[in-house]
């Protein structure tokens, strides 16, 4: 792999991260754009949320559970990235984003989310998804917020 590919796959794969989080950002002006979010994801790609005990999800799973949420109360839910780490050997990658949720533009959470990512032809897509929440005693490290 050349540098200038090593960077163009880095790129694409920053990219790819900020599309989902920026996909899954709703608020009572903009809904979110789920089929962008399923669309970056293999076909049964699993996704672990920060709940306990460890329960992998569909994408339609999560989605059907994600547009239920306004209904529930949470009118809107916005995340931004603040920073990622990426790891890439050819046509794999492990890729970790740290962003910042706000709900109902008042509570905010910090998270790192992890993306396994293989490479489809020229296409990078997600082969799993984890997430975890900042909490006590518990902070994002330095290095992923790059």
């Amino acid at each position: 792999m050349t540098d200038a590919q090593h960077e163009q796959d880095l790129e694409a794969i920053r990219h790819l991260i900020t599309q989902q989080f920026a996909s899954v950002t709703w608020t009572e002006e903009r809904e979110a754009d789920w089929s962008a979010f399923a669309a970056d994801f293999l076909a049964d790609a699993p996704l672990f949320p920060a709940s306990r005990p460890v329960e992998a999800r569909s994408v339609p799973n999560f989605l059907t559970r994600m547009k239920a949420l306004p209904s529930e109360g949470l009118t809107s839910f916005e995340q931004s990235l603040g920073g990622t780490k990426i790891m890439l050997f050819s046509n794999i990658a492990v890729a970790f984003g740290v962003c910042e949720n706000l709900e109902n533009r008042s509570t905010a959470q910090r998270e790192i989310e992890a993306f396994l990512l293989v490479k489809d032809g020229r296409v990078w897509r997600i082969a799993a998804h984890a997430w975890d929440m900042k909490r006590d005693g518990l902070s994002v490290p330095e290095e992923f917020l790059e």
